[in-house]
């Protein structure tokens, strides 16, 4: 269930770090490079819940963790490159 919440986090952070001109010209760079930043996390999310199950680390650490980090990044880059839009 914690797992889909990276989706929701990804797009803030890829939304406040693309620049704007770039999303508008450059469309087919712009989603490729999107898509890559999401499989590539994706594979690491998946990776770290893969050695949670096996009971390598603790599952806490494997699948909570990460996702709280990134959602943490996110909030972090919503309210500092928020002032600069506007």
């Amino acid at each position: 269930m914690i797992i889909p919440l990276f989706a929701i986090a990804l797009m803030v952070i890829l939304f406040f770090k693309l620049p704007f001109h770039a999303r508008m010209m450059n469309t087919g760079r712009i989603i490729a490079v999107s898509l890559g930043v999401t499989f590539i996390i994706w594979g690491v999310l998946f990776g770290l819940n893969q050695i949670g199950t096996n009971g390598v680390l603790l599952p806490e650490f494997t699948a909570i963790l990460p996702i709280g980090l990134l959602w943490i990044y996110a909030i972090y880059v919503y309210f500092t490159d928020e002032k600069g839009r506007g």
